[in-house]
């Protein structure tokens, strides 16, 4: 993030967590935030949170031994880990992050209640006298309790809820979408919907004169957009949903135009046309959408993208074309 060194900083259950140097923009903003009276209290607490959300992602991906890894940047953290199979998978692993954070809040808002009281209790006892170390102890732990509950509670629902990508919501929101719809298709509508859903974002943000939310708005946007012109899939497995309409003559011309570039071996004119007939919203039959994902992993080793061609090939049905182009990439990224 932001191109700076990381370093690991601790382990816990079988999951690294990296420190990127970058993480101490987000100290930086604590203070502006919160002051500096309760600058490091509020740092201590919200970092204390994205840990747990994101262990809330590690623990499910252990269960699965998807071998996950955890970074902590400027804005916050990146659970890291390879790509379940399925998915129900996916879902499960997304959710656990923000429930996690949002049971720790709970539990901390219902501890900050009991000690707000118990500190009053004390303020009377002792009537402001001997027992000031305990009171500010107590203020302290108060401090702490309540920013960790509000910040993991709010962040937790709305990282949930909101349907923008890549945030857990709009993860899940595209996984709902694939059980209705060819994951293409959901993937389009995902990634459109996740933009309508920034605009009002971003306009409060400049209303409010936001930089680091304008910043961080005008980045998933860029993000967004990029990913819906490349036409690249936003999970590596495969929704498992069958399209069963017929292609239509659109989609004919151009797999057919599609297959004439590859055999001249015009590769980024065939992976191209396969883009675009992927990007235009046409029914797409089973057996079209396999030929395309050939096209596209047979094309891709062609051009050295060989870590893009993987993630093609692994989607299209097996045969010796396939498996001499996925062998090829294999020893490329070997050597």
């Amino acid at each position: 993030m932001f191109g700076l060194p990381s370093f690991r900083l601790f382990s816990l259950f079988g999951v690294d967590v990296h420190l990127s140097l970058s993480y101490f923009l987000m100290v930086v903003l604590c203070f502006f935030w919160f002051g500096m009276a309760y600058g490091i209290i509020a740092a201590f607490a919200i970092t204390l949170s994205i840990i747990i959300h994101e262990y809330g992602h590690a623990l499910v991906c252990k269960r699965y031994k998807l071998e996950p890894w955890i970074m902590l940047h400027g804005l916050g953290g990146l659970c890291y880990h390879r790509a379940p199979h399925t998915d129900g998978r996916e879902a499960l692993i997304t959710v656990a992050g923000p429930i996690f954070q949002i049971v720790a809040g709970a539990a901390a808002l219902g501890a900050a209640m009991a000690v707000g009281s118990s500190g009053a209790i004390l303020a009377a006892v002792s009537g402001g006298g001997g027992g000031a170390l305990a009171t500010g102890l107590t203020d302290i732990l108060f401090s702490f309790l309540s920013i960790f509950a509000g910040f993991s509670i709010f962040w937790g629902v709305v990282n949930l809820v909101l349907p923008v990508w890549p945030l857990d919501g709009g993860k899940l929101f595209v996984l709902l979408l694939r059980r209705f719809m060819h994951e293409d298709t959901a993937r389009v509508w995902g990634l459109r919907i996740s933009l309508f859903t920034l605009a009002p974002i971003g306009a409060l943000s400049l209303y409010s004169k936001s930089i680091l939310l304008i910043y961080i708005v005008v980045s998933i946007a860029i993000e967004n957009y990029q990913m819906l012109q490349s036409g690249q899939p936003l999970f590596t497995h495969g929704s498992g949903r069958k399209v069963k309409a017929k292609a239509s003559s659109f989609a004919k011309e151009m797999m057919a135009k599609s297959r004439e570039a590859l055999e001249d071996e015009d590769w980024r004119e065939a992976a191209r046309l396969c883009h675009q007939l992927r990007a235009s919203n046409e029914p797409i039959p089973e057996k079209m959408m396999d030929e395309i994902w050939e096209i596209l992993g047979v094309t891709a080793v062609e051009m050295g993208e060989w870590e893009e061609a993987l993630g093609w090939l692994k989607r299209a049905p097996k045969n010796k074309r396939v498996e001499e182009a996925i062998a090829r990439a294999e020893r490329a990224l070997a050597n």
